[in-house]
């Protein structure tokens, strides 16, 4: 079965190589699992995710930057 997943929540390293847990559409939390990047059919999810962690990135350096002045 291939089921729609809403977003990628986090991510981590195992063995080196990175795995993704995903949210999946229309399910509870519960259901979230970790997903290696070559069983992620969307690679728009992953492209999002690493854009929404880059900006929070920057994000919290400006942050920091101000409040080092």
């Amino acid at each position: 079965d291939i089921y729609t997943a809403e977003e990628i929540v986090k991510q981590r390293l195992r063995n080196g190589k990175p795995e993704y847990f995903i949210q999946w559409l229309s399910f509870p939390a519960s259901h979230n699992v970790w997903k290696s990047a070559e069983n992620i059919s969307d690679k728009r999810l992953i492209t999002s995710f690493t854009r929404n962690i880059h900006a929070l990135n920057v994000s919290m350096q400006i942050q920091t930057m101000l409040l080092i002045m």
